[in-house]
């Protein structure tokens, strides 16, 4: 259903986001490598960690009071939750550990930067999900599987963006944080699910008795690439190479999870955002559902049934809307 959902809505989305990258930078044609080329570099924005953590307070709000008074107090760095700058010996990257029914800890490397407060309720989503799960389920059933893992932090991500871009100030600001949108989507789930289809390719390939040269696998690759970035996109003959830096391919068809998680959180923040108290209440026994059922019926409680394509086209309506604003907002005078 993913990949059949995604091939479905390639013309109204990455077919039309490789013209526009096209035309905004002025290209006569687009390249692998220009689909890396920040679109609007200009609207770098800063934020101190106590300003990101206004931003989060004021962003997640719609996930009702409880949820909030847990968010602050992590949020506190007295209180235990956050280990907010680099030190020496720390890891790079940001991550959240959690013991059961202890409180979890949120290791974040913050640089003042805009993207780091998308980082701190990135993580704060895994926190609050440990934190929730871990309260509601005996410890059998306390974590959620990894197919649900990453949605929690996904849907935060989801409300600070649209948060941010109500605040928008500028339009270069606000052509910024549309792009950023769009780049999520592109990266998370189109081009992860490029990535399974690939996988199951190159499976089907050895159970069809033939054999993965290395040319082999970058041709069913290259075919992938020119299928998925359209007829706006120049192919270059190193283009299929490109699954010899993908490590993920040697796990065990892990990457799909990526895009259902981003697709999850698209869907269950819709309504969120809209105000539906229903839609607030379901999501919240989401995350304290933990493991203990699977993850399939664990979403259909929550609203979403990835069984099924309605269910997955929120994300590509999405897709295709902030290209439409992104259109609208550069013909604005500046």
């Amino acid at each position: 259903t993913l990949v059949r959902t995604v091939e479905k809505n390639l013309p109204k989305t990455l077919h039309r986001y490789v013209d526009l990258r096209k035309r905004v930078l002025g290209l006569d044609a687009i390249h692998y490598y220009d689909l890396y080329t920040p679109l609007f570099p200009a609207a770098r924005q800063k934020a101190t960690y106590p300003e990101g953590v206004d931003m989060a307070l004021e962003a997640l709000k719609p996930l009702g009071a409880d949820y909030m008074k847990v968010l602050k107090a992590g949020l506190d760095p007295a209180n235990g939750w956050v280990d907010v700058f680099p030190n020496v010996g720390k890891r790079s990257g940001a991550y959240c550990n959690a013991s059961y029914r202890d409180h979890p800890i949120v290791f974040l490397n913050h640089m003042d930067e805009l993207e780091d407060v998308f980082t701190l309720v990135h993580e704060f989503g895994h926190a609050l999900h440990f934190h929730l799960s871990h309260q509601a389920q005996e410890f059998a059933n306390a974590d959620a599987p990894i197919f649900l893992a990453e949605i929690a932090s996904t849907f935060n991500e989801e409300l600070l963006l649209d948060h941010l871009l109500k605040k928008a100030k500028s339009r270069d600001e606000r052509l910024n944080l549309l792009n950023k949108r769009i780049e999520n989507l592109r990266t998370t789930i189109f081009r992860q699910v490029m990535f399974a289809e690939y996988e199951l390719a190159i499976h089907r390939e050895v159970e069809g008795g033939g054999a993965l040269t290395s040319e082999r696998m970058a041709e069913i690759y290259g075919m992938l690439v020119k299928k998925y970035y359209g007829p706006g996109y120049t192919f270059d003959a190193d283009d299929g190479y490109e699954w010899a830096y993908i490590p993920h391919f040697y796990y065990n068809f892990y990457v799909y999870q990526y895009a259902t998680g981003l697709i999850s959180a698209i869907a269950l923040s819709r309504p969120v955002l809209a105000g539906d108290a229903a839609a607030v209440k379901r999501y919240l026994h989401f995350l304290s559902s933990g493991g203990s059922d699977f993850p399939i019926p664990t979403l259909k409680a929550a609203g979403v049934d990835l069984t099924a394509p309605d269910s997955m086209q929120p994300a590509f309506d999405l897709f295709a809307a902030t290209l439409d604003e992104i259109e609208r907002t550069l013909a604005e005078p500046r």
